[in-house]
């Protein structure tokens, strides 16, 4: 068989495919049904027993000033590296006023990044983020500390439910180009059998779950999703 004749039939393999009709949603397995607080329970939990710091707020309002404190008890300097979500400039950072913010991806000289997440998954306790402009992926690799902001209504209970979210966000339909899950800070055992923290990426994660805006009445501009 000729390679024009095999190319031709991946084509034509693929136009049937991009003309078919969208695949079923994903689905996690069955399970008894469980209220959002037994998901937000079982995400804080899990998060907290591979050593995550979990807090959650009563709304965004209170995200500048947890912020600031997270760095001080670091012990690092009042300076956070962030993306350039709407939602995020949107807070009122006049609260942290010893607070300097810097918009962009991250660099090697950034030791602390604020991200936010499309999703937490509460059955392994996991954040999904998802890259673009408004959330560039460095700040999830390159900053010594990694501080997520998760609204609490989007914790879903599976692994399913969370991937089905992604493209969807702003309601624009297409794939950011990177997707990652977080379920702790970077560690390895790889070297001479030693537990090592920062191997790969941020010694400590920091995870501030609070209702979103557009629920309470906070601060403007909730497009939390709208990453692209």
């Amino acid at each position: 068989m000729s390679r024009e004749v095999i190319f031709e039939a991946i084509r034509a393999a693929n136009f049937q495919r991009s003309t078919a009709e969208p695949a079923p949603q994903l689905r996690g397995p069955s399970r008894a049904p469980q209220s959002h607080r037994a998901h937000c329970d079982a995400f804080i939990a899990r998060l907290t027993a591979c050593g995550v710091c979990v807090e959650e707020l009563p709304s965004w309002d209170f995200i500048p000033a947890a912020v600031l404190r997270y760095l001080t008890a670091a012990r690092l300097p009042l300076i956070i590296r962030h993306g350039g979500d709407p939602a995020i400039a949107a807070l009122p950072w006049h609260q942290a006023p010893d607070l300097q913010r810097r918009s962009g991806a991250a660099n090697k000289d950034d030791q602390a990044a604020l991200s936010c997440a499309l999703s937490g998954i509460a059955e392994t306790g996991t954040l999904l983020l998802t890259s673009g402009a408004d959330n560039p992926v460095t700040l999830a690799f390159l900053p010594e500390l990694h501080i997520v902001l998760v609204d609490s209504a989007k914790i879903v209970e599976t692994m399913e439910e969370a991937l089905s979210s992604v493209g969807k966000a702003g309601g624009m339909p297409r794939l950011p180009r990177t997707v990652n899950m977080i379920s702790g800070a970077s560690r390895t055992g790889d070297i001479g059998g030693r537990l090592v923290m920062g191997a790969h990426g941020p010694r400590q994660l920091v995870v501030l779950m609070a209702r979103g805006p557009n629920e309470n009445g906070g601060a403007e501009g909730a497009a939390w999703l709208g990453h692209s």
